[in-house]
């Protein structure tokens, strides 16, 4: 179990599942966490398609507590060591099946799947986005005003500009603030959500975009490694001291 970096820690009965991240370098999506969310992803469609449900089926994603400060998200330091052994081809599939498991998890693989997010530190680059592309998101408030006790809905332009997708892309998902962890109040606000089947033209146009980022991120990367090296592999440093 110590090796695993994606703990299924509890079902929450027939509707849904807790879902924690425990990547080996804090707070990376690495290769190897992006595998087991593929094979999460995997399950959950086989389970829905030898019985399927008709009522939404709830997905809580989370981040172990303590488990360190969120980096960019991407794991430098296997990209480096791709690069300079000339395996490219396994950085860009990397990177590929990060982008399509952040599609599948925004459109909840396609069936009556809600994802959801509670977010307790400062996150950015792709660790934010695995989280704020999911439908609902419960964002912990570290400002000085901690007395107010309710969960309160939040404008997404107030909690990050760094945007890797198109704003549109968020609006369709909602955000709250919470200074106290109010369990049951989250899973009135979860199961309050009624969500609408895709139409196939929406969800070309989706794949599409998401795409397009993905292929933009690999040419960046190979941008950076002709470019600056020494940028990527200072960056591969610092992480890899964090493990």
């Amino acid at each position: 179990m110590s090796g695993l970096e994606l703990l299924v820690i509890k079902q929450i009965n027939a509707h849904g599942v807790s879902v924690c991240l425990k990547p080996s370098t804090p707070e990376l999506i690495t290769p190897t966490l992006t595998s087991e969310i593929r094979h999460f992803q995997n399950s959950l469609a086989e389970k829905y398609y030898l019985s399927p449900w008709e009522d939404n089926f709830f997905v809580i994603w989370y981040s172990q507590r303590g488990h360190g400060v969120c980096e960019r998200g991407l794991d430098y330091n296997f990209i480096l060591n791709a690069i300079k052994s000339n395996k490219e081809f396994e950085f860009e599939l990397y990177i590929r099946e990060l982008f399509d498991l952040l599609f599948l998890n925004y459109v909840g693989l396609g069936l009556p799947i809600v994802n959801c997010s509670i977010i307790d530190r400062t996150i950015r680059g792709l660790s934010q986005e695995f989280f704020f592309l999911n439908k609902i998101n419960f964002i912990k408030n570290y400002t000085s005003d901690i007395l107010g006790t309710k969960i309160s809905t939040v404008d997404f332009p107030d909690i990050s500009s760094n945007l890797i997708f198109p704003e549109f892309i968020y609006q369709n998902n909602l955000f709250y603030r919470f200074s106290f962890y109010d369990i049951q109040a989250m899973r009135r606000l979860i199961e309050a959500i009624k969500k609408m089947p895709l139409d196939e033209d929406k969800l070309e146009n989706l794949r599409d975009i998401f795409e397009k980022v993905k292929n933009n991120t690999i040419e960046q990367i190979y941008q950076l490694a002709s470019t600056k090296m020494n940028l990527l592999k200072r960056m591969a440093k610092i992480q890899a001291a964090r493990v």
